[in-house]
């Protein structure tokens, strides 16, 4: 006759057997494996015509918030909401931001582990009231098409060398939503959310080889039942003179 002690070790020999038993039968997930993405784009190739709104975000310490700039396409026009639908005139800088996650090549996968997103600076910027550390906190970039479907979305952090002035540099970037940091080669400019990166100095189109001699501004208005005529309510007009020089 077996003891209660023999009895207990009995049952527990035969539940542990049981439990691995049953743990390897168990339709457990399978693991999710990180594809090797060094020397492939991060995004699918997109159209440059099919970018219809762009939006960098970032955060800015002296605001204690985003600074952000948001523009959107209309026909052949890229406009600026927040500033009253201002049209962006600067080709050059919305050229670079619609170019800048196409072909976007993963040059190393840094790492897989959502801990090191502080250490590399691409924790999400609109996440910077509950951040422990804001300088952590990247620059994000979103472009969408007409249906407002991104077709690319990055967050940037910091540059793998800090000290470099190059107009390319390699920075630690994160896809919004996923772990894995990498490096890639992106333009720093591509990703500026200054009013005035979007607007062209050049505001009057005027042309460099001609002579600029003066400058007349006047500012009035005029009475919608008055209209057809000539009469003006002044609030003021200036004439600046400006000798021998040229735009």
């Amino acid at each position: 006759m077996k003891t209660p002690l023999q009895i207990t070790v009995t049952m527990g020999l035969v539940a542990g057997i049981v439990s691995i038993v049953a743990a390897y039968f168990y339709p457990w997930p399978e693991p999710v494996v990180e594809k090797d993405m060094v020397g492939k784009p991060l995004f699918e190739e997109y159209a440059a015509n099919a970018v219809r709104s762009i939006s960098i975000t970032r955060y800015d310490t002296e605001q204690n918030g985003l600074d952000r700039i948001q523009l959107r396409r209309s026909g052949e026009k890229w406009l600026i909401p927040a500033k009253k639908n201002f049209l962006a005139t600067n080709v050059g800088q919305i050229s670079r931001a619609i170019s800048a996650l196409n072909n976007c090549t993963v040059l190393e996968n840094r790492s897989n582990d959502q801990q090191d997103h502080l250490e590399y600076g691409v924790v999400d910027p609109l996440e910077y009231e509950s951040a422990t550390n804001r300088s952590s906190l990247g620059t994000k970039i979103v472009l969408q098409d007409r249906n407002k479907r991104e077709l690319a979305s990055l967050i940037v952090g910091s540059s793998v060398r800090s000290d470099t002035q190059q107009p390319v540099q390699k920075s630690f970037v994160r896809i919004p939503g996923q772990p894995s940091v990498y490096v890639v080669e992106i333009q720093p400019q591509a990703l500026a959310t200054d009013f005035t990166n979007w607007v062209s100095p050049n505001l009057l189109q005027l042309r460099n080889d001609l002579p600029l001699n003066s400058v007349a501004i006047e500012s009035y208005r005029i009475p919608k039942d008055k209209l057809t005529s000539d009469e003006k309510a002044w609030s003021y007009d200036v004439k600046i003179d400006v000798p021998n020089q040229a735009y």
